[in-house]
């Protein structure tokens, strides 16, 4: 007889919010990330982008942050990192913000690209 519909879409949603999501970010981008936006926990990550150019890659994602530093207990940044292609990982990588929307921003030419790259502001400490 199988599994009503209406069931299995219950039981697909149930499973879709107890086991939590798969992060597209790479492990190694998690910790510079929380550190940098001054977060406790990545809540969601909406959009993620990558791209290569002369020798870097660059990894850009729209997410949502828990922080405790504002007046609102949730952040939604859009940051691009940079990392050099040689580098194993993204722990010591550079941030920065776009002067558009990720989604724009990763459809420019490298040229436009790289030209629209504002370096994320420094920690004070």
């Amino acid at each position: 007889m199988g599994i009503p519909r209406f069931s299995f879409a219950l039981l697909a949603l149930v499973a879709g919010f107890t086991s939590g999501y798969a992060s597209p970010l790479p492990s190694s981008a998690q910790p510079l990330l929380l550190r940098r936006l001054h977060a406790q926990k990545i809540v969601k990550i909406h959009e993620v982008r990558r791209r290569t150019i002369d020798g870097f890659d660059y990894l850009g994602l729209f997410g949502t942050f828990e922080i405790t530093s504002g007046f609102e207990s949730w952040y939604h940044p859009e940051v691009i990192l940079r990392k050099r292609r040689s580098d194993a990982d993204w722990s010591r990588a550079e941030l920065f913000s776009g002067a558009q929307r990720i989604e724009s921003l990763f459809a420019l030419s490298d040229a436009e690209f790289t030209k629209a790259l504002r370096p994320w502001p420094r920690d004070k400490t």
